[in-house]
């Protein structure tokens, strides 16, 4: 047993492991859907931003038309930063309720860890 703790695989596969998990966190994990839905959302917006700016860049279009168009086009980026505002503030929330799970089981377990050792001296 202890030459399998001082065997440098042991820490490469826990380096793998802990890797994938990162990462599957990072790429795949539970926010994986909301972040597409938001995406989903920003590559619409994106598309109709590309569109105004080719009516805007175009030689034929009167100045008025040009300055409806820029307008469109702000309140496009606005809306797509409300979005974003709104998914990182539903994310904020969900990890204060995972930090407050963490500290909650953090707490139990030292109060069994507590009554462990005090039934570990009386016996």
């Amino acid at each position: 047993m202890a030459e399998m703790l001082e065997s440098p695989w042991l820490v490469a596969g826990v380096a793998f492991v802990l890797g994938l998990f990162t990462g599957w966190i990072t790429w795949g994990g539970p926010w994986r859907d909301k972040f597409e839905a938001a995406n989903g959302e920003s590559v619409k917006i994106g598309g109709e931003i590309d569109a105004a700016r080719a009516v805007r860049l175009s030689e034929s279009a009167t100045p008025d038309e040009k300055l409806a168009v820029i307008l469109a086009e702000i309140q496009k980026a606005k809306e797509l930063l409300a979005g974003a505002e709104e998914a990182e503030a539903a994310m904020g929330a969900e990890l204060d309720g995972l930090d407050q799970a963490v500290k909650r089981a953090n707490g139990r377990l030292k109060l069994i860890l507590k009554s462990a050792d005090r039934a570990k001296d009386s016996d």
